[in-house]
Protein backbone atom coordinates (compact mmCIF):
# COMPACT_ATOMS: atom_id res chain seq x y z
CA UNK A 1 0.00 0.00 0.00
CA UNK A 2 2.53 2.20 0.88
CA UNK A 3 4.27 1.98 -2.67
CA UNK A 4 1.25 2.48 -4.37
CA UNK A 5 1.35 6.33 -2.51
CA UNK A 6 4.53 6.63 -3.11
CA UNK A 7 4.06 6.55 -6.93
CA UNK A 8 0.94 8.21 -7.07
CA UNK A 9 3.02 11.14 -5.24
CA UNK A 10 5.77 11.00 -8.05
CA UNK A 11 2.36 11.52 -10.67
CA UNK A 12 0.20 13.43 -8.58
CA UNK A 13 -0.32 16.61 -6.74
CA UNK A 14 -3.18 16.68 -3.89
CA UNK A 15 -5.96 19.88 -3.92
CA UNK A 16 -8.07 20.09 -0.78
CA UNK A 17 -11.04 22.44 -1.57
CA UNK A 18 -13.50 23.28 1.05
CA UNK A 19 -16.29 25.34 2.67
CA UNK A 20 -14.14 25.89 6.42
CA UNK A 21 -17.16 25.09 8.30
CA UNK A 22 -16.96 21.45 6.18
CA UNK A 23 -13.17 21.01 7.85
CA UNK A 24 -12.96 18.55 11.08
CA UNK A 25 -12.04 20.36 14.01
CA UNK A 26 -8.09 22.20 14.25
CA UNK A 27 -7.87 21.80 10.27
CA UNK A 28 -7.23 25.13 8.31
CA UNK A 29 -8.78 26.86 5.12
CA UNK A 30 -7.46 29.79 3.35
CA UNK A 31 -9.93 31.79 1.63
CA UNK A 32 -8.72 32.36 -2.09
CA UNK A 33 -9.85 33.34 -5.73
CA UNK A 34 -8.04 30.17 -6.82
CA UNK A 35 -10.40 28.07 -5.58
CA UNK A 36 -12.32 28.88 -8.06
CA UNK A 37 -9.87 28.10 -10.80
CA UNK A 38 -9.63 24.91 -9.08
CA UNK A 39 -13.46 24.14 -8.67
CA UNK A 40 -13.99 25.33 -12.86
CA UNK A 41 -11.02 22.17 -13.59
CA UNK A 42 -12.73 19.88 -11.23
CA UNK A 43 -16.36 20.03 -12.53
CA UNK A 44 -15.03 20.29 -16.24
CA UNK A 45 -12.92 16.60 -15.65
CA UNK A 46 -16.27 15.33 -13.46
CA UNK A 47 -18.32 16.25 -16.54
CA UNK A 48 -16.15 14.78 -19.32
CA UNK A 49 -16.38 11.60 -16.91
CA UNK A 50 -20.02 11.44 -16.22
CA UNK A 51 -21.05 12.98 -19.74
CA UNK A 52 -23.07 15.86 -17.96
CA UNK A 53 -22.61 19.31 -16.64
CA UNK A 54 -23.56 19.80 -13.15
CA UNK A 55 -23.94 23.33 -14.09
CA UNK A 56 -27.10 21.88 -15.71
CA UNK A 57 -28.85 20.87 -12.42
CA UNK A 58 -30.80 22.97 -10.27
CA UNK A 59 -29.71 22.41 -6.72
CA UNK A 60 -30.34 24.70 -3.71
CA UNK A 61 -27.62 26.31 -1.81
CA UNK A 62 -26.95 23.54 0.37
CA UNK A 63 -25.96 21.14 -1.92
CA UNK A 64 -23.56 23.20 -3.97
CA UNK A 65 -20.35 22.68 -4.46
CA UNK A 66 -19.19 25.07 -2.38
CA UNK A 67 -20.63 23.73 0.52
CA UNK A 68 -18.67 20.19 0.69
CA UNK A 69 -15.28 19.01 0.19
CA UNK A 70 -13.32 17.90 -2.86
CA UNK A 71 -10.43 15.91 -2.30
CA UNK A 72 -8.67 16.45 -6.49
CA UNK A 73 -5.33 14.68 -7.48
CA UNK A 74 -4.20 16.42 -10.37
CA UNK A 75 -1.63 16.17 -12.62
CA UNK A 76 1.59 17.38 -13.65
CA UNK A 77 -0.22 19.29 -16.72
CA UNK A 78 -2.68 20.92 -14.47
CA UNK A 79 -5.66 18.16 -15.45
CA UNK A 80 -7.79 16.29 -12.18
CA UNK A 81 -7.17 12.88 -12.61
CA UNK A 82 -9.65 11.94 -10.03
CA UNK A 83 -11.73 13.21 -7.02
CA UNK A 84 -14.19 12.85 -4.63
CA UNK A 85 -16.88 14.82 -3.21
CA UNK A 86 -17.86 14.92 0.97
CA UNK A 87 -20.38 16.51 2.16
CA UNK A 88 -20.38 16.85 6.03
CA UNK A 89 -24.03 17.28 8.55
CA UNK A 90 -23.76 17.88 11.74
CA UNK A 91 -26.78 16.77 13.62
CA UNK A 92 -26.72 19.10 16.52
CA UNK A 93 -27.27 21.86 13.94
CA UNK A 94 -29.16 20.39 10.75
CA UNK A 95 -31.55 17.59 10.09
CA UNK A 96 -30.29 14.33 8.45
CA UNK A 97 -33.13 12.54 6.26
CA UNK A 98 -32.73 10.65 2.96
CA UNK A 99 -34.33 13.92 0.89
CA UNK A 100 -30.97 15.78 1.72
CA UNK A 101 -28.58 12.46 0.97
CA UNK A 102 -30.23 11.86 -2.92
CA UNK A 103 -29.59 15.69 -3.24
CA UNK A 104 -26.02 15.41 -1.75
CA UNK A 105 -25.21 12.46 -4.38
CA UNK A 106 -27.47 14.50 -7.51
CA UNK A 107 -30.15 11.59 -7.61
CA UNK A 108 -33.50 12.01 -9.89
CA UNK A 109 -35.19 8.88 -9.49
CA UNK A 110 -36.70 7.16 -12.43
CA UNK A 111 -40.40 6.96 -10.99
CA UNK A 112 -42.35 7.66 -8.45
CA UNK A 113 -42.35 4.08 -6.53
CA UNK A 114 -38.24 3.67 -6.94
CA UNK A 115 -38.33 7.11 -4.97
CA UNK A 116 -40.49 6.23 -2.22
CA UNK A 117 -39.25 2.93 -1.88
CA UNK A 118 -35.35 4.41 -1.68
CA UNK A 119 -36.07 7.20 0.52
CA UNK A 120 -37.96 5.16 3.00
CA UNK A 121 -35.16 2.47 3.46
CA UNK A 122 -32.38 5.53 3.44
CA UNK A 123 -34.96 7.08 6.22
CA UNK A 124 -34.91 4.11 8.02
CA UNK A 125 -31.00 3.55 7.96
CA UNK A 126 -30.77 6.92 9.17
CA UNK A 127 -33.24 6.80 12.67
CA UNK A 128 -31.41 3.37 12.88
CA UNK A 129 -28.02 5.24 13.23
CA UNK A 130 -29.27 8.71 15.69
CA UNK A 131 -26.47 7.89 17.78
CA UNK A 132 -24.13 9.28 15.29
CA UNK A 133 -23.44 13.35 15.10
CA UNK A 134 -21.40 13.89 12.45
CA UNK A 135 -22.39 12.34 9.09
CA UNK A 136 -20.04 12.27 6.42
CA UNK A 137 -21.50 11.57 2.49
CA UNK A 138 -19.14 10.35 -0.08
CA UNK A 139 -20.06 11.10 -4.19
CA UNK A 140 -19.02 12.71 -7.18
CA UNK A 141 -16.28 9.93 -6.85
CA UNK A 142 -14.41 9.41 -10.71
CA UNK A 143 -11.21 8.65 -11.93
CA UNK A 144 -9.74 10.05 -15.25
CA UNK A 145 -9.71 7.16 -18.32
CA UNK A 146 -5.98 7.33 -18.08
CA UNK A 147 -5.58 6.86 -14.68
CA UNK A 148 -8.27 3.83 -14.09
CA UNK A 149 -6.05 0.63 -13.11
CA UNK A 150 -3.40 3.23 -11.12
CA UNK A 151 -4.79 2.51 -7.92
CA UNK A 152 -6.22 6.15 -7.55
CA UNK A 153 -9.38 4.86 -6.82
CA UNK A 154 -8.66 3.05 -4.00
CA UNK A 155 -7.06 5.87 -2.54
CA UNK A 156 -9.90 8.10 -2.91
CA UNK A 157 -11.58 5.44 -1.12
CA UNK A 158 -9.15 5.56 1.33
CA UNK A 159 -9.58 8.78 2.04
CA UNK A 160 -13.37 8.93 2.33
CA UNK A 161 -12.62 6.51 5.05
CA UNK A 162 -10.16 8.98 7.08
CA UNK A 163 -11.85 11.84 6.11
CA UNK A 164 -15.01 10.43 7.79
CA UNK A 165 -12.58 9.30 11.04
CA UNK A 166 -11.19 12.55 11.07
CA UNK A 167 -14.81 13.74 11.48
CA UNK A 168 -15.58 10.99 14.09
CA UNK A 169 -17.57 9.86 12.19
CA UNK A 170 -18.26 6.21 11.91
CA UNK A 171 -21.44 5.18 9.52
CA UNK A 172 -22.44 6.52 6.15
CA UNK A 173 -24.73 5.77 3.15
CA UNK A 174 -23.72 6.39 -0.50
CA UNK A 175 -25.86 5.96 -4.01
CA UNK A 176 -22.82 4.32 -5.68
CA UNK A 177 -22.46 2.74 -8.74
CA UNK A 178 -22.84 -1.04 -9.26
CA UNK A 179 -21.16 -1.29 -12.75
CA UNK A 180 -17.58 -1.89 -13.56
CA UNK A 181 -14.56 -2.34 -11.26
CA UNK A 182 -16.56 0.40 -9.34
CA UNK A 183 -18.83 -3.27 -7.61
CA UNK A 184 -15.67 -4.71 -6.59
CA UNK A 185 -14.16 -1.52 -4.99
CA UNK A 186 -16.74 -1.03 -2.76
CA UNK A 187 -17.17 -4.05 -1.70
CA UNK A 188 -13.55 -4.38 -0.75
CA UNK A 189 -14.31 -1.03 1.49
CA UNK A 190 -17.20 -3.52 3.36
CA UNK A 191 -19.68 -1.44 1.62
CA UNK A 192 -23.03 -3.37 2.18
CA UNK A 193 -26.34 -2.94 0.91
CA UNK A 194 -29.17 -1.17 2.72
CA UNK A 195 -32.06 -3.17 3.78
CA UNK A 196 -35.86 -2.17 3.46
CA UNK A 197 -38.27 -2.33 6.24
CA UNK A 198 -38.92 -6.15 5.20
CA UNK A 199 -35.17 -6.82 5.95
CA UNK A 200 -34.76 -7.13 1.90
CA UNK A 201 -31.80 -5.82 0.22
CA UNK A 202 -32.94 -2.51 -1.51
CA UNK A 203 -32.44 -2.74 -5.60
CA UNK A 204 -29.92 -1.14 -8.20
CA UNK A 205 -31.42 1.51 -10.17
CA UNK A 206 -30.86 3.36 -13.20
CA UNK A 207 -29.91 7.49 -12.62
CA UNK A 208 -31.70 9.18 -15.64
CA UNK A 209 -29.76 12.17 -15.13
CA UNK A 210 -26.25 10.00 -15.19
CA UNK A 211 -26.93 6.88 -17.34
CA UNK A 212 -25.48 4.87 -14.68
CA UNK A 213 -26.49 1.91 -12.40
CA UNK A 214 -26.40 2.58 -8.70
CA UNK A 215 -27.33 0.84 -5.22
CA UNK A 216 -27.41 2.42 -1.63
CA UNK A 217 -24.91 1.20 0.00
CA UNK A 218 -24.08 1.84 4.03
CA UNK A 219 -20.21 1.76 4.68
CA UNK A 220 -18.43 1.76 8.00
CA UNK A 221 -15.55 3.72 8.82
CA UNK A 222 -13.97 1.34 11.52
CA UNK A 223 -14.34 -1.76 9.21
CA UNK A 224 -12.63 -1.53 5.98
CA UNK A 225 -10.92 -4.74 3.78
CA UNK A 226 -8.26 -5.88 5.86
CA UNK A 227 -5.52 -4.90 3.11
CA UNK A 228 -6.77 -1.13 2.78
CA UNK A 229 -6.61 -0.32 7.01
CA UNK A 230 -3.24 0.88 6.42
CA UNK A 231 -3.73 3.11 4.07
CA UNK A 232 -6.73 4.41 5.90
CA UNK A 233 -4.21 5.31 8.72
CA UNK A 234 -1.60 6.41 6.68
CA UNK A 235 -3.98 9.28 4.75
CA UNK A 236 -5.38 10.47 8.08
CA UNK A 237 -2.49 12.53 9.15
CA UNK A 238 -1.76 13.22 5.55
CA UNK A 239 -5.46 14.91 4.96
CA UNK A 240 -4.95 16.43 8.66
CA UNK A 241 -1.69 18.34 7.66
CA UNK A 242 -3.59 19.64 4.63
CA UNK A 243 -4.51 23.83 4.18
CA UNK A 244 -7.87 23.77 2.44
CA UNK A 245 -8.39 26.42 -0.29
CA UNK A 246 -11.82 27.97 0.50
CA UNK A 247 -14.34 29.71 -1.70
CA UNK A 248 -13.49 33.57 -1.57
CA UNK A 249 -15.88 35.58 0.44
CA UNK A 250 -16.87 39.43 0.63
CA UNK A 251 -13.65 41.71 0.33
CA UNK A 252 -11.98 39.01 -1.72
CA UNK A 253 -10.68 39.45 -5.23
CA UNK A 254 -12.10 36.79 -7.56
CA UNK A 255 -8.95 37.10 -9.75
CA UNK A 256 -7.26 34.12 -9.26
CA UNK A 257 -4.04 34.08 -6.59
CA UNK A 258 -0.93 32.02 -6.73
CA UNK A 259 -1.14 28.74 -4.22
CA UNK A 260 0.76 26.20 -4.31
CA UNK A 261 -0.45 22.83 -4.47
CA UNK A 262 -0.54 19.74 -1.90
CA UNK A 263 2.00 17.06 -2.08
CA UNK A 264 1.32 14.36 0.26
CA UNK A 265 4.26 13.17 1.50
CA UNK A 266 5.17 9.58 3.00
CA UNK A 267 3.20 8.83 6.59
CA UNK A 268 3.56 5.94 8.13
CA UNK A 269 0.79 4.48 9.58
CA UNK A 270 -0.29 5.04 13.32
Amino acid sequence: MHRLLQRLDRSLTWHLLSAPQALPPAMQAHASGEYLVRMEKLRAARAETFGVAEANMCVSDRLSDNMATHLVAVDHDGVPAGAIRLFTVDRKREELNARLLAGFARVRFPDAATEGAQLAALDGWIDAIAVEQTFVYPGGFFTAHRWRRSGLAGVLGMAAVAWARLHGSRMSASFASVEGAAAGLFQQFGATPLLDARGQATPSFALPNYDVVVRLLAFDSTRPGAWLESGVQAMVPRLAAMTALAPPGPGLPVAPTAATPDRMTEVSPQ
